[in-house]
């Protein structure tokens, strides 16, 4: 399904609201369900695509990735 398709986007809200649950059920909902991943490591936005996979309707959830204000890059793309 085409990002136009959907009518309703579940806000991808980082800091831990945007649960596996919330998220797959946006998605069985008809929404297009999101994780909001930007304070998450890497292992923990593949453990949320995981946790959401195989519960929502769709194959997997829009992730929503963006530097917290202030966190300069690192060469592994990890915190400092």
């Amino acid at each position: 399904m085409a990002f136009q398709d959907y009518s309703l986007i579940q806000a991808p809200m980082a800091g831990g609201l945007s649960t596996a649950d919330v998220v797959a059920g946006a998605s069985r909902a008809g929404a297009l369900g999101s994780v909001g991943a930007g304070y998450l490591s890497g292992d923990a936005i593949m453990a949320a695509a995981e946790g959401v996979r195989g519960r929502a309707a769709t194959p997997s959830p829009s992730i929503c990735l963006f530097p917290p204000n202030g966190t300069p890059p690192t060469r592994n793309g990890g915190r400092p």
